[in-house]
């Protein structure tokens, strides 16, 4: 997402925002691994698509 100059804001507890324009995809981190899902990455990547393009 930083690649992609998204600002990153936290919010409560596991909760993150990703920011750019009117763009806003909200996550929350992983736990207790530190990877996020792969139906998550494929998700996230549908919108940038729908969105980017």
């Amino acid at each position: 997402m930083n690649q992609l100059e998204f600002e990153k804001v936290e919010g409560d507890g596991s909760r993150v925002k990703f920011v750019k324009a009117q763009l806003v995809i909200m996550l929350h981190k992983p736990h207790p691994q530190n990877e996020i899902k792969n139906y998550v990455r494929k998700a996230i990547l549908e919108r940038l698509k729908d969105e980017l393009l």
